[in-house]
């Protein structure tokens, strides 16, 4: 112990991260293996005690998995399990909440495989407990409106606004919960360039022919809409070879919530499957850069590209169709670590 009072240290800026999630009033609970003398001892000696809402030390016998069980009962609130064991984890997929491997820490390669999500630095824990926050938020909005959890479940929003990753990541919270869901993509579904480009305004080609909307529906939406499962194998368009070449295997049933993303969804043929719909929003403003940081091109590249087609696609999609409106959530996404609900 003394060894580790003198020459322990944090992790550079854990002091930072605690006091932030402490500031949104989040309640903060130490469980560990050790002692309860031990624990206190390290706190008290960081200066970060105060932080902590309870202490909870092996000094009962009682497993990790049981003394989160019991933390969780207590407090009765939202949760997310962050550790770097496989103890943590277990203890976590145990009462269907969410974890969070730190991978920075004193884990063996591969223990932490089954975190619901991984973070590489602790300055990563404020951004990913306030998208946690709104996975929650979400699913008790889809619960109230879907009390059986099943249904299509539209995601949608302008280019780089993070649908995608809202859609993987979501996915994992969803499943961590015990949700039945599945996760299609609306862009396995785009047509050949020759369809695409067919007409002379580039704008108006894209909103009518970037994707084979009919095959959605025929493939996917009314088979589920009947009460029937989605078994087969689609072969899909290769962007970058312009042909179709991807085999890709759908596997959906009518007791999924199945989770549909891409941009231009909210409008027909489309609109009237949607059993819930979600909205990613951010400025134009941050489309180029986003891009950029992405690495589909050179700014210059991207702003001709977003400027000339791009931005007037979404626009006039905005404006013919009201996206937002239509959406149950909102989620405005200009500042990607700290989202927040509209």
């Amino acid at each position: 112990m003394n060894l580790i009072l003198t020459n322990g240290r944090l992790f550079p800026g854990t002091i930072e991260v605690l006091k932030k999630l402490k500031n949104q009033n989040h309640e903060l609970v130490v469980c560990s293996n050790g002692k309860n003398k031990y624990i206190n001892r390290i706190l008290d000696h960081f200066k970060i005690q105060e932080i902590f809402t309870l202490i909870s030390g092996s000094d009962d016998g009682k497993s990790k998995s049981q003394r989160v069980k019991k933390i969780y009962e207590k407090f009765n609130l939202p949760a997310v399990m962050i550790g770097d064991k496989k103890a943590d984890i277990d203890a976590a997929k145990n009462i269907l909440i969410p974890s969070v491997g730190a991978l920075y820490g004193l884990c063996h390669e591969n223990e932490l495989n089954d975190a619901t999500f991984l973070i590489k630095d602790i300055a990563m824990l404020n951004s990913i407990v306030n998208w946690i926050n709104i996975y929650y938020k979400t699913e008790e909005k889809i619960v109230r409106k879907l009390p059986m959890k099943r249904g299509i479940c539209g995601i949608s929003g302008v280019d780089t606004a993070g649908k995608t990753i809202f859609t993987k990541q979501f996915y994992k919270f969803l499943k961590c919960k015990g949700h039945n869901c599945k996760v299609v993509h609306l862009d396995d579904f785009h047509n050949p360039k020759e369809i695409r480009s067919q007409l002379n305004d580039p704008v108006e080609s894209y909103l009518k022919y970037a994707f084979d909307l009919n095959k959605v529906l025929d493939e996917i939406l009314i088979p589920i809409k009947k009460g029937n499962d989605v078994s087969k194998e689609l072969k899909l368009l290769c962007l970058e070879t312009d042909k179709y070449e991807i085999n890709k295997n759908i596997k959906l049933t009518p007791n999924d919530l199945i989770l549909l993303e891409g941009v231009l969804l909210f409008r027909e043929p489309l609109n009237n499957y949607f059993d819930y719909r979600i909205y990613i929003d951010i400025n134009y403003d941050y489309m180029v850069e986003r891009a950029h940081k992405r690495g589909e091109g050179s700014i210059t590249e991207l702003e001709k590209s977003y400027h000339n087609k791009r931005i007037p696609i979404q626009k006039k999609y905005i404006l013919e169709n009201s996206p937002k409106k239509q959406s149950d959530i909102i989620i405005n996404n200009n500042d990607f670590n700290n989202p927040t609900l509209v």
